[in-house]
């Protein structure tokens, strides 16, 4: 039982200074720490390097409705009218970027809060017949 202990040990004490080397080594003066010791705004600086912000290519008003309503495939699409064209259809798709406005301020999307035939404005990200949603506002019948 003790050789196991001591196996055990000596296991975890190089896996710690395996993964210190990987991530704790760093020339002289320089300023690289890993991502558990930065504060929350040098992330998000990090983040949006990697990931930077996308600017919207489509900005509409149409009206939500589900497709396959009570299917696995059901998806919410936007009816739409351009000039000279009526009733364009797209695809819509949401990711961790997607903010909506349902009346009380921008939020993250929440699909269940979506209403079939709700007027709607949105702006996005077109590639296709698909539209990444970047914001989406309710808007009021009048």
């Amino acid at each position: 039982m003790k050789k196991v202990l001591i196996i055990l040990v000596i296991g975890i004490g190089l896996g710690v200074l395996v993964y210190g080397a990987k991530n704790f080594s760093s020339s002289p003066g320089s300023s690289v720490k890993p991502d558990f010791f930065k504060k929350s705004s040098e992330v998000k600086k990090t983040m949006t390097t990697l990931i930077p912000e996308q600017k919207a290519d489509f900005s509409k008003d149409g009206s939500l409705h589900l497709y396959d309503e009570n299917k696995e495939t059901a998806t919410w699409k936007l009816l739409y009218d351009e000039p000279g064209r009526l009733a364009l259809i797209l695809t819509l798709s949401f990711n961790f970027r997607s903010r909506c406005d349902y009346g009380g301020g921008e939020q993250i999307c929440n699909e269940k809060k979506f209403e079939n035939g709700k007027r709607v404005h949105v702006e996005g990200i077109i590639n296709g017949d698909q539209l990444t949603v970047l914001k989406l506002k309710t808007l009021n019948e009048e």
